[in-house]
């Protein structure tokens, strides 16, 4: 699996900081890289002023694209009467197209579900929203009381999607693809419990990866997002357009060395092509960041042999093939790499639902291992890496 609904030019894209000429050219290479079957593209605009915002949607509807996030003017706050007038006359001007307000509080006004009512009723074309900060009461609301599609952060995601069918914004799904993909399955399937105890474990982690930024200040969101881009395996720059200022190196260098181990999606279905999967990437990341424990989540298949030999240079480097292995080719050379330098760093996993627990379980056990080093692939290795209590 991989991302397919892709945006550019939110607030962690600098889309209030660019020219024209730069928002044209960087929407051109966009609409170029996903002008394919199965690939759902928005465009973020962002201006000063409703003929500034249809300006930019005009670029990017004229270049092919449909779907489009908006955000409120950030000069002076809109009054209910200059709300009604925006909205009709950006999305008026473009009827064909379907829009997504972002709701932040930049603008100095963030709206709620009587004023989505309102506009729900007014604009035929607002489909949606986004919305990061919202306490319990507000994202109740907004599932309750408007037909509108709604996209959560993964802070309110856990309540919003028990109250109707919604999005999941995921700020951290660079860095946890596999764990974000799978917190929003649980809540569109319906299974809170296990939502809820993940929904723990995923905000205590993004708690402890920024805890050394936290006395840095409050940076605008490209300072973080930019982090999170870098940190997943990318060599993301950190720096910001002027003015904004971004996080040192030495504070990402400190996050990303905190002792939280990084899992990297490496191998399968990582990317729209196989370079994605280049286990060069990681062994960068490895390099760059020697105290950082890096997991190679699907083992670099289909390059299983390239990835051990990351493994072997870095010891920093953990492997877990999950539904790569065992039984598809590269398996002799997992487990060669099991039973010699990788039995300490080496993760059971299944991939279930799509691989069966107790087949798979079967097909280890099968492969002629030491009881010991069983013990370490099967339970000691995960115990030790996320510092769980062994009892």
């Amino acid at each position: 699996e991989q991302f397919d609904n892709l945006y550019i030019f939110g607030t962690a894209g600098e889309g209030y900081a660019v020219t024209v000429p730069v928002f044209r050219e960087i929407v051109a290479i966009f609409r170029e890289e996903t002008d394919r079957e199965g690939v759902h593209p928005m465009v973020g605009c962002i201006g000063m002023s409703t003929a500034q915002v249809v300006e930019r949607v005009g670029i990017a509807y004229d270049a092919g694209f449909r779907v489009f996030q908006i955000s409120l003017p950030p000069w002076g706050a809109l009054n209910d009467a200059e709300l009604l007038t925006y909205f009709t006359d950006v999305c008026g001007s473009f009827p064909e197209a379907r829009f997504v307000h972002y709701n932040l509080p930049r603008p100095k006004r963030v709206l709620h579900a009587a004023d989505y009512r309102r506009l729900q009723d007014a604009v035929g074309n607002l489909a949606g929203t986004k919305s990061t900060g919202l306490g319990i009461g507000e994202t109740l609301e907004l599932a309750r009381d408007t037909e509108l599609m709604h996209f959560y952060g993964e802070a309110n995601f856990p309540l919003g999607c028990q109250h109707g069918e919604c999005g999941l914004l995921s700020s951290y799904g660079a860095l946890f693809p596999a764990q974000s993909k799978k917190l929003f399955d649980l809540g569109r399937q319906g299974r809170y419990d296990e939502l809820a105890r993940l929904h723990a474990e995923y905000l205590a982690v993004a708690d402890a990866l920024w805890e050394p930024a936290k006395a840095f200040g409050d940076l605008i969101d490209g300072a973080w997002d930019k982090m999170i881009v870098r940190a997943s395996g990318i060599d993301m720059p950190l720096r910001l357009l002027s003015p904004y200022q971004s996080f040192p190196l030495e504070v990402y260098e400190a996050c990303v060395a905190a002792g939280v181990p990084a899992l990297v999606m490496g191998g399968g279905e990582t990317g729209p092509d196989l370079s994605f999967s280049d286990p060069a990437r990681i062994d960068r990341v490895a390099v760059r960041f020697p105290e950082l424990i890096v997991v190679n989540v699907h083992g670099g298949w289909p390059y299983a042999q390239a990835a051990l030999g990351v493994a072997f240079r870095r010891a920093n480097v953990w492997m877990l093939p999950d539904v790569y292995f065992p039984g598809l080719p590269g398996e002799a050379d997992y487990v060669k790499g099991i039973a010699t330098f990788l039995q300490d760093r080496f993760l059971f996993a299944t991939g279930y639902p799509f691989c069966p627990i107790q087949e798979t379980i079967d097909r280890y056990l099968g492969f002629g291992l030491s009881d010991e080093v069983l013990r370490k692939v099967m339970r000691k290795n995960a115990l030790r890496l996320f510092r769980l209590d062994e009892s």
